[in-house]
């Protein structure tokens, strides 16, 4: 469920972020790619989103980019 803070800090990406979000937590390993084409976007849309997460402080990159995995952070 997308939270006030959650609309102000993303406006009207809010919701595809959110599915990026959602997609990070169930599978941490998956790749912008994977993410993609789960949430129907192209592997640069995610890699903005998940940018955008990453710098709310929201998820964290654990591990090299290749084999690592995203930490989402708790408020």
């Amino acid at each position: 469920m997308m939270t006030e803070r959650f609309r102000k800090e993303f406006g009207k990406t809010a919701k595809q972020i959110e599915s990026t979000l959602e997609i990070i937590a169930q599978n941490p390993e998956f790749s912008a790619e994977e993410i993609g084409t789960a949430i129907g976007k192209t592997s640069r849309t995610v890699e903005t989103y998940i940018q955008k997460l990453k710098d709310a402080g929201i998820i964290k990159r654990k591990g090299p980019k290749l084999g690592g995995y995203w930490e989402v952070m708790n408020d």
